[in-house]
């Protein structure tokens, strides 16, 4: 199967990135000015202790014997140096090319993550690999679910918490599920927050790392579209709760702009594989429920977001005829268009 396959490269790529990072480690290897330089720093002292030192590490006694020591510096082996140059120009690079032509065959890249900045093939083939639509049924609140970045009701008076599908009691497992959104145990209202660190929940690691540090890192680097949104997102949090210190601000900010990223992919996926119109797949991604809350906010976006829309050094639109190729396959006519366009001119402005 070509999942199965993708899955290989980017497990591989993964592999072999964190065999680089330990060996670079170990001689020394540090990136300056776009190339890498190679030295180690160690401390001697008069018993021979040899000690390797952190990067920025001080020390002026031994760690071992505690007598005065020297701190040195040594280059490592020519031999040593060209094998992890092979791990980073020659491996890595064949996986990332391999990586490269097989996610072009999926329909979420052809028809959406080729059109984001900040998005490129490995990012793309992580995605479609460790969370394939799929496996989620096309459903939003399964995928954050499964993430990591869905969540959590709680209620402190007995303990108890129930994220997706989970529920804990006294942090253990219990059967006992949310009754109209009240406490089994109590029937006050339970309040919902972000999943923590210290919560009892279980939910792929991997792929919670891929939204909020890979893929959010890279979107806000773009600059475009979605780190616009992110920026929207930040300033209403932070009026809206001006007492929340800014980690929790950021946070908030990142999870609403990947939920709107994430929308978008299981949408385009779901219309194209089941050849249905696209605000059609988003009343099954959001459950219809959902969707019929959602869609009463003045700010619900009910269209897709696409980067090729905008160019934001010219600050002018452009909608290139592969754009619009996949708005016609998604069932979106020029009304659509034309929201999609008015959208990224509120950004633009809000962006000067």
């Amino acid at each position: 199967m070509k999942e199965d396959k993708l899955q290989l490269y980017v497990n591989g790529r993964e592999t072999i990135q964190r065999a680089r990072i330990i060996y670079g480690n170990m001689i020394g290897a540090k990136r300056e000015d776009g190339k890498w330089k190679f030295v180690r720093y160690y401390s001697l002292c008069e018993n021979k202790h040899k000690v390797f030192l952190k990067e920025g590490e001080k020390r002026e006694v031994c760690p071992i014997c505690k007598q005065k020591v020297v701190i040195y510096q040594e280059e490592p082996d020519e031999m040593l140096i060209e094998v992890f140059e092979k791990i980073d120009k020659e491996i890595i690079k064949l996986l990332e090319a391999e990586i490269s032509k097989n996610v072009t065959e999926y329909a979420e890249w052809q028809n959406f993550l080729v059109f984001v900045k900040g998005v490129g093939p490995t990012i793309s083939a992580e995605l479609v690999s460790i969370l394939p639509p799929e496996k989620f049924n096309w459903n939003l609140a399964k995928l954050k679910s499964y993430a990591g970045i869905g969540i959590a009701g709680v209620c402190e008076k007995d303990n108890y918490l129930v994220y997706g599908s989970q529920a804990y009691k006294d942090r253990k497992p219990v059967d006992n599920k949310p009754l109209n959104g009240n406490c089994p145990y109590c029937g006050n209202p339970l309040k919902w927050r972000a999943v923590n660190k210290a919560d009892p929940v279980k939910y792929h690691r991997q792929a919670k790392a891929l939204l909020t540090y890979k893929l959010a890192t890279s979107l806000m680097k773009a600059k475009g579209v979605y780190y616009q949104l992110y920026l929207k997102f930040k300033e209403e949090i932070s009026k809206k709760h001006p007492d929340w210190n800014k980690a929790k601000v950021n946070m908030t900010a990142v999870r609403k702009m990947l939920t709107v990223f994430l929308t978008v992919y299981l949408s385009i996926s779901y219309s194209i594989t089941h050849n249905v119109d696209y605000k059609t797949a988003l009343v099954h991604v959001l459950g219809e429920k959902e969707y019929n809350i959602l869609r009463t906010h003045k700010d619900f976006i009910d269209f897709p977001l696409f980067d090729d829309l905008i160019d934001t050094k010219r600050k002018t639109m452009k909608v290139n005829q592969t754009v619009k190729k996949t708005l016609e396959r998604l069932g979106l006519d020029e009304g659509d268009l034309n929201n999609m366009v008015i959208f990224h001119q509120k950004q633009l402005k809000q962006e000067d």
